[in-house]
């Protein structure tokens, strides 16, 4: 059930942001090992964001996957910031990414719980 949500005040065209979410979500299921099916990604635009004292295109990740593995963290850092800048155009020294790993049973999908 690997969530990624991306916060941004960057811009992104219209005719981008589907192979941007496609790109996203088949590098997510591929470093997880997880079915593509479960992955969802969100991007959401906010105009109101500042970061290191600047209006200047940001973004804040949040990576919500059950079962995440420590070990996993830096290889996901690495592919996730590289692909929010260049999808985004948004220098990585200004992207944040957040992991967040939940008891399964505090996750369902399809009206059933995980555990």
């Amino acid at each position: 059930m690997p969530y990624l949500n991306i916060e941004t005040n960057g811009s992104l065209a219209p005719s981008k942001s589907g192979s941007i979410l496609k790109n996203l979500s088949t590098q997510i299921a591929s470093l997880l090992d997880k079915p593509e099916d479960y992955v969802m990604v969100r991007i959401g635009f906010s105009p109101s964001m500042s970061f290191a004292g600047t209006t200047e295109a940001c973004a804040f990740c949040i990576l919500i996957n059950l079962g995440l593995d420590d070990l996993q963290i830096p290889d996901l850092s690495q592919t996730l910031t590289n692909a929010v800048s260049h999808g985004l155009s948004i220098r990585p020294e200004r992207i944040y990414l957040r992991f967040e790993s939940p008891q399964r049973s505090h996750f369902a999908h399809n009206g059933n719980p995980f555990a």
